[in-house]
């Protein structure tokens, strides 16, 4: 049976393709070239937002560590402040 099925494909395909006209097959091939272009440029595209995305994954970690900097030095209490001693004045 599936020799059988071979033998028709094998015949009716080159049937099917000789019968288009050579303006379909035209046709055909430039609207190939043309998705061919514009999947090339997609994967340019799609190359430069991905380094973006990375450079930006980039600065959000170090906004990440700055704040991180900053959070934990306010979180420390503020240091003493040393007052002069509060004794008499003399009088001169």
């Amino acid at each position: 049976m599936k020799a059988w099925m071979t033998v028709v494909s094998l015949a009716v395909v080159p049937l099917a393709v000789g019968c288009t006209s050579s303006r379909e097959l035209t046709r055909a091939r430039v609207e190939a070239n043309t998705l061919r272009k514009d999947a090339d440029t997609l994967r340019a595209e799609n190359a430069t937002l991905k380094e973006r995305v990375s450079e930006l994954e980039e600065q959000v970690a170090k906004v990440v560590e700055e704040r991180d900097t900053l959070k934990a030095a306010a979180e420390k209490p503020p240091e003493p402040v040393v007052a002069p001693a509060a004794g008499k004045k003399r009088k001169k």
